[in-house]
């Protein structure tokens, strides 16, 4: 389980993997930044699943997420139409000025 250190005055944030820990990175910051006095809002707590990144929020796509118009077994694309009109057009463009008188 992870455990999160919060200063309630400076709002210092430190993630600790032991409760132990937690506490030392507490009692050093008490005694190094307020002189020894406690702040208002100073916690140890543990992590909740959300700041873990277990739960909450909208499911991260699949590693073999593709768009929606490639089919699996399809290399992903690489520009496709777009870069097959672009080749075209810089073709015709270049036969065009070859034509010019010099």
């Amino acid at each position: 389980m992870s455990w999160r250190y919060l200063c309630g005055a400076c709002r210092t944030v430190t993630e600790h993997s032991h409760v132990g820990e937690a506490y030392v990175a507490q009692r050093e910051h008490i005694a190094a930044v307020h002189h020894g006095r406690t702040p208002e809002g100073d916690e140890v707590r543990p992590l909740t699943d959300e700041e873990l990144g277990y739960g909450g929020g909208p499911p991260l796509p699949s590693p073999a997420y593709r768009p929606h118009h490639e089919k699996p077994g399809q290399p992903p694309s690489q520009g496709g139409p777009f870069l097959a009109l672009m080749i075209v057009l810089v073709l015709i463009g270049w036969g065009l000025y070859s034509l010019l008188p010099r």
